[in-house]
C-alpha cells in the first residue's frame, strides 16, 4: 500500500508538473527535427565536454567539438538536399483530403476546409512531416479554389505540378462529360469523396500511369475500384491501406 501510494502522487505530481510546464510562455518549441544520428551526436557533445569539466583533458574537448562539427555538417547536408525537393503527397487522413505540393522548402497543401481549420487533426497528419522535411513557408488551399503560381496549377480538377499532370475525380465530378478524340494524358487521378466511378469508363478518357485513392472514400468503394483497376491492369494505391502516397518529382 505505501509502494503504490507513493508511486500515485508521484506520477500526480509529474503529470501536473508537465501541465504547469507548458503553460508557460514559449516553453513548448516546434518545427525541430533531428536524425537519430544527429540526437546521437548531440549526446556526444555534451557528455564529452561534461568529461572535459570534470577530468579537465583536452581529448575529451577535442572530441565533443569534432562530434559538434559533425553535426552541424550533417545539418548543412540535409538543408541542401532539403532546397532541391519537389515532393508530391496525397495524405492517409481518414474521411478528408490533403494533398500537398513540395518545393524546395515551400510548399502548398490542397485540402479540405474543414481539415484546415482543425489545429489538432493538421498537426496529427500533416505538420510533423513539414518539419521533417525542414519547410519553413507554408500555403494553404482549400478545395475546389484556384491557384496559380509558378510551378503550380490549380484549375478546377486539374493541376499541374512541376509538369506532372494530376486529374481530382471527386463527387462533383463526371467522367462522362469529357469529351475529346483522343485519351488525355495525365500521370497521376486522386479519387476523393466517393464519386460514381467506373474504372472502365476512366480508361476510356484518360491514358494515366497511376490511380491513388485517398483517404475520404469509404471501404466498400476502395475495394472494388481496386478490383477494377486489377483487372484493367492500372496500378493503384489507397493511402487507408497502404500509408500516404508519395511521389518524388
Amino acid at each position: 500500500m505505501i509502494i503504490s501510494k507513493l508511486l500515485f502522487w508521484c506520477t500526480l505530481f509529474l503529470n501536473e508538473s508537465v501541465k504547469w510546464m507548458e503553460k508557460i510562455p514559449h516553453a513548448i518549441m516546434q518545427g525541430i527535427s533531428i536524425t537519430i544520428f544527429e540526437t546521437w551526436m548531440i549526446y556526444a557533445v555534451i557528455c564529452l565536454f561534461v568529461f572535459f569539466l570534470i577530468f579537465k583533458k583536452k581529448f575529451y574537448l577535442y572530441t565533443s567539438l569534432i562530434s559538434l562539427i559533425v553535426v552541424l555538417t550533417a545539418q548543412s547536408v540535409q538543408s541542401f538536399f532539403e532546397n532541391s525537393q519537389k515532393r508530391f503527397i496525397v495524405y492517409s487522413v481518414p474521411k478528408a483530403s490533403a494533398i500537398d505540393f513540395i518545393s524546395g522548402k515551400k510548399n502548398i497543401l490542397y485540402a479540405d476546409s474543414s481539415f484546415v481549420n482543425n489545429s489538432s487533426r493538421l498537426l496529427f497528419h500533416v505538420k510533423h512531416n513539414w518539419w521533417n522535411s525542414g519547410l519553413n513557408e507554408n500555403k494553404i488551399v482549400e478545395n475546389n479554389k484556384e491557384w496559380s503560381g509558378e510551378q503550380l496549377f490549380i484549375h478546377k480538377n486539374f493541376i499541374q505540378f512541376c509538369g506532372k499532370r494530376i486529374l481530382i475525380i471527386d463527387d462533383k465530378f463526371s467522367v462522362n462529360d469529357v469529351s475529346s478524340e483522343n485519351k488525355i494524358n495525365v500521370d497521376f487521378i486522386v479519387i476523393s469523396k466517393n464519386p460514381k466511378l467506373y474504372m472502365a469508363d476512366v480508361a476510356k478518357v484518360f491514358s494515366v500511369k497511376e490511380i491513388i485513392i485517398d483517404g475520404s472514400n469509404s471501404n466498400y468503394r476502395i475495394q472494388k475500384w481496386k478490383s477494377q483497376c486489377n483487372n484493367l491492369g492500372i496500378d493503384c494505391y489507397s493511402v487507408s491501406e497502404n500509408g500516404a502516397f508519395i511521389s518524388e518529382i
